[in-house]
């Protein structure tokens, strides 16, 4: 065991650090970065002592390939936060921090739909895309969903979102979960 309550870690080869979340004793999720697997008791958390996540979840993060910034999602609201935990996603949006968690950018805002949610994001290899599972509605046992993909870039400082695209693969949707990009970066691994 190399951390109780903790879960959903990744791997920066760039910078050899470990970022994961873990529930806290307030039962909320954060997103933790630790040096190597043997301090992950020890690991600053990130997302902590932010204002934006207090009383909320944050989790499923995942390096850029640069180990300049870590995606993640975190609850918009305190409403629904058991369906809100990192391993659900409903009820939240898309965030990057940069490594050192000393900013913060919220890069897909969906607070403006009725319901909805983000999973699993990832970056592609060359760290030009990002992939995410995402809500479109409620119903049946998981709700319905959809693949995303965007281009990703930074802007004068500003981590940005475009040209997003949806799949919905099959013939009848229900429920997707991304887990990143084949080796080329060509196709989508859910």
């Amino acid at each position: 065991l190399l951390s109780e309550n903790g879960g959903r870690l990744d791997w920066s080869e760039k910078n050899g650090k470990i970022v994961f979340d873990k529930r806290g004793s307030d039962g909320y999720y954060d997103v933790y970065v630790a040096d190597n697997a043997s301090s992950l008791n020890s690991a600053r958390c990130l997302t902590c002592s932010r204002p934006e996540f207090k009383q909320r979840h944050a989790g499923n993060p995942a390096w850029h390939p640069n180990g300049n910034y870590i995606v993640f999602q975190a609850q918009a609201s305190s409403l629904q936060a058991d369906y809100a935990t990192p391993g659900k996603g409903y009820n939240n949006d898309l965030w990057v921090t940069d490594s050192s968690g000393s900013a913060f950018w919220r890069i897909l805002d969906l607070t403006s739909q009725r319901t909805y949610g983000v999973l699993h994001p990832h970056f592609s290899h060359d760290g030009n895309k990002i992939t995410w599972a995402q809500m479109l509605r409620t119903g049946e046992i998981f709700g319905f969903w959809q693949l995303t993909l965007a281009d990703f870039s930074v802007q004068n400082g500003t981590p940005k979102l475009s040209d997003i695209k949806s799949f919905k693969p099959g013939s009848s949707p229900k429920f997707y979960e991304t887990h990143g990009f084949t080796k080329d970066d060509r196709k989508l691994i859910f």
